[in-house]
């Protein structure tokens, strides 16, 4: 798979000779995972500041801080050239982004399983939550699909101020079909009083069937179960591309599937691996500062 096949040779033209300062062949180092990873987010919060706003003068001035290390020329010149171009920065940080986000995802992928185990139960919870989950073909994973994807059905009408009990309806009308004469008569003749009761009933078993996910018997995250989910679902994408007609359809598959899910990977590694750094450089400094923060003071 070829940058030049996700980002198009238009935009490669635009990128340096220097490259995004992980390699995505290479193995798992700390303290460069750690620089990487804070470079690419930072850039990716820089480039949507300035995106959203041309004239945000502050992130312009963070958006030149990020491309200045990659760009052609030098770098006095291209500073002035992009304050005075907001627009030619904001090319050069989306072609670098693309090229950073493709390195990390490719770091990501071809270290998969060690930096899958680097995450504590919890973590890997949190990037289940956040991330799409794709049918697999195994039912015990398809159903924690649906039950996901009912769940946000649900936050989403709560959210949206919609009636909940429209997002059950289909097992509404299952647990319909299922009742005597008698009490299908009951229903009909009292729905006001039944159904919502029905509902509510509904919602509190797939609420309570999704918080059982990925626990053992005590209430304590899987960690194991949960890295065999995510991998089975890394997998499904893997194996829909080995169907792909053309090499275009198997790049779009990669980077509309699997990227974002490795770079979700990467930011929640990120977060843990950035204060184990920051303890091995200085540990003096980080006891002293969980110390503060500890009595409840801010530094």
């Amino acid at each position: 798979m070829s940058l030049e096949g996700l980002i198009g040779k238009e935009e490669v033209k635009k990128l340096t000779g220097k490259p995004f300062n992980i390699d995505p062949r290479g193995s798992y180092d700390r303290k460069t995972f750690v620089k990487s990873a804070g470079s690419l987010f930072d850039l990716n919060d820089d480039y949507r500041k300035l995106s959203e706003n041309i004239n945000n003068m502050d992130a312009l001035k963070d958006v030149i801080k990020d491309v200045i290390p990659y760009a052609v020329g030098d770098p006095g010149e291209n500073v002035a050239l992009y304050t005075e171009n907001p627009h030619l920065a904001l090319s050069q940080a989306e072609a670098l982004l693309g090229s950073a986000e493709f390195s990390m995802a490719q770091f990501v992928e071809n270290n998969r399983g060690s930096l899958l185990e680097k995450l504590d139960a919890k973590q890997l919870y949190s990037l289940f939550a956040q991330t799409p989950s794709y049918e697999t073909g195994k039912p015990e994973y398809d159903k924690i699909r649906d039950l996901k994807d009912k769940m946000q059905q649900l936050g989403q009408a709560q959210q949206d101020g919609k009636d909940v009990g429209s997002v059950v309806q289909k097992e509404l009308n299952d647990l319909l079909k299922k009742v005597t004469p008698e009490q299908r008569a009951y229903i009909q003749n009292n729905p006001h009083l039944v159904i919502p009761s029905l509902q509510k009933a509904i919602i509190s078993k797939i609420e309570g069937a999704f918080g059982k996910i990925f626990k053992d018997e005590k209430g304590a995250y899987d960690k194991k179960a949960i890295i065999d989910y995510l991998t089975a679902n890394y997998q499904a994408v893997e194996d829909q591309m080995s169907t792909a007609y053309t090499d275009d359809d198997r790049n779009d598959l990669w980077d509309k599937n699997l990227k974002p899910l490795y770079l979700a990977l990467a930011k929640t590694l990120q977060g843990s691996e950035k204060k184990a750094q920051k303890m091995e450089d200085n540990p003096e400094k980080e006891n002293w500062k969980s110390e503060v923060k500890g009595k409840g003071m801010r530094i």
